[in-house]
């Protein structure tokens, strides 16, 4: 009875092993990612913008093999690209539709805004604290701070 108990333990307990994969389930594999990850292949630029000053170390972004294999497609045939695929191929962001675009417009928008009134803001009292002379030995912007208004002073009679 114990021997029974014993081979009965050793069949649970050792799961099947998986069979491998093979090369249909790993193309659907990469067919899904591509499908539900539409932005994985587009170029660091055109995520940081700003990143375009180091084009000569980044390289030239590459273009969409897909778009690049309608538009020849399309060229063989004698029809024109449409615009929509132009500017999808511009700006990859279009594929994620209008609410993420309008949200991206919205924060540079918003951004914009914010940086012209702080900077109205800031203007008159830079002007006034340039009016003072408290810090005579100017470095850099320390004229058009705070500190130099100058600090309070005793009266003493």
């Amino acid at each position: 009875m114990s021997k029974e108990k014993v081979e009965d333990s050793e069949q649970t307990s050792s799961p099947a092993p998986n069979p491998p994969i093979n090369n249909l389930q790993i193309n659907y594999a990469k067919e899904l990612i591509e499908l539900k990850h539409p932005l994985r292949r587009i170029h660091i630029t055109h995520v940081w913008p700003f990143l375009k000053i180091f084009s000569c170390c980044i390289g030239k972004p590459k273009r969409n093999f897909n778009l690049a294999l309608k538009n020849s497609l399309r060229q063989k045939l004698g029809i024109t690209m449409p615009k929509s695929d132009t500017k999808l191929e511009q700006n990859p962001f279009l594929r994620m539709g209008y609410g993420m675009n309008a949200y991206f417009d919205l924060i540079i928008n918003l951004m914009k805004m914010m940086g012209f009134i702080s900077v109205v803001a800031a203007m008159p009292a830079m002007v006034i604290y340039d009016s003072y002379s408290s810090l005579t030995p100017y470095v850099m912007f320390d004229n058009f701070m705070l500190g130099n208004m100058g600090g309070a002073s005793f009266v003493c009679a």
